[in-house]
């Protein structure tokens, strides 16, 4: 290219992109028609005399995000730049970017749903501001949790945040018989829960995996008997109350009577699914849930992002 046909690629660049004159301005200034201008700007940036640079998201990866998002149907995902990092670590990366995310959520949410973790604790501690709405409780308590943890305790956190309201499931998750189940989902307050699990327009949830001795709260709380029954089912992850197979689909157990939680299909009707996890030992886990479709939504940690696009 010669020296008078890239000083004009040059002067025809800057007036479209640093001036912000439009096509046709400049080529009335140019003596040129519309198109050919058109064909010059194109020309400009095919030879590098324009270049666009978009820098990323500084501490987040974009490019995984949107890799995810396609490969998993998912409405959005936010990627840590992380590649590894230890749990508190990587506990305090999840929270912030969840807690930043939950700000903005708009005044028009009516009902959210929450279950339990330590994420979600940690994302109740950042939290400056939250919607005024009901906040709903997902399950019911888990045995030997740090109450701090508990949906139970989140529940109150969050709805103090935004002068809302709270709707504590004052029991546990899993109660030892069938009768006893079923005569506490008779209680007015359980069944005014009940409701609102079928109104939830947002459910904010970790995911727990069942992968070697797994990291899930709600491993360690279900019997002997049916843990043992669903391990030899393949159970590899869990959602709120929902456990699955290393596929993503619903383990079904005779412990689905004893429990006070959302239902399977509860979820399923829930518009946005918010899930916060991330680390090498839920890897098998959260790929689980997204296989399933059961997540709307994933925030996670950059190694977590290459381990789901890889498998």
């Amino acid at each position: 290219m010669d020296l008078l046909k890239k000083i004009q690629l040059i002067k025809l660049a800057k007036a479209h992109y640093l001036e912000g004159k439009p096509k046709n301005q400049i080529a009335d200034e140019f003596g040129l028609s519309r198109f050919k201008v058109a064909r010059l700007l194109d020309e400009a940036t095919d030879n590098g005399i324009v270049k666009f640079v978009i820098p990323d998201l500084e501490g987040y990866r974009t490019d995984l995000s949107d890799e995810l998002e396609k490969k998993y149907r998912l409405k959005h995902c936010t990627v840590i730049a992380s590649p590894s990092l230890a749990s508190d670590s990587l506990i305090d990366s999840l929270s912030s970017t969840g807690a930043e995310l939950l700000q903005e959520l708009g005044p028009n949410v009516a009902n959210i749903g929450v279950a339990s973790g330590r994420v979600l604790s940690a994302i109740a501690d950042k939290l400056t501001v939250f919607p005024k709405c009901n906040v709903v409780q997902a399950a019911g308590v888990q045995e030997g949790m740090n109450f701090r943890h508990s949906s139970l305790e989140i529940v109150h956190r969050l709805a103090g945040l935004g002068d809302g309201r709270p709707f504590p499931l004052l029991a546990p998750m899993w109660l030892e018989k069938v009768e006893t189940a079923e005569s506490m989902k008779l209680e007015a307050s359980i069944q005014e829960l009940h409701m609102l699990y079928s109104k939830l327009d947002i459910l904010i949830t970790g995911i727990g995996s069942w992968c070697g001795e797994g990291s899930s709260g709600m491993y360690g709380t279900i019997s002997t008997h049916y843990r043992e029954d669903l391990i030899s089912k393949g159970a590899t992850a869990d959602l709120c109350s929902v456990i699955l197979d290393i596929n993503g689909n619903e383990l079904v157990t005779g412990a689905d009577s004893l429990s006070l939680a959302l239902k399977p299909q509860d979820i399923r009707n829930i518009p946005e699914v918010i899930a916060i996890a991330g680390g090498n030992d839920k890897h098998k886990a959260i790929r689980a849930c997204l296989l399933g479709e059961w997540v709307s939504t994933l925030i996670t940690d950059e190694g977590t992002a290459k381990y789901l696009l890889d498998n």
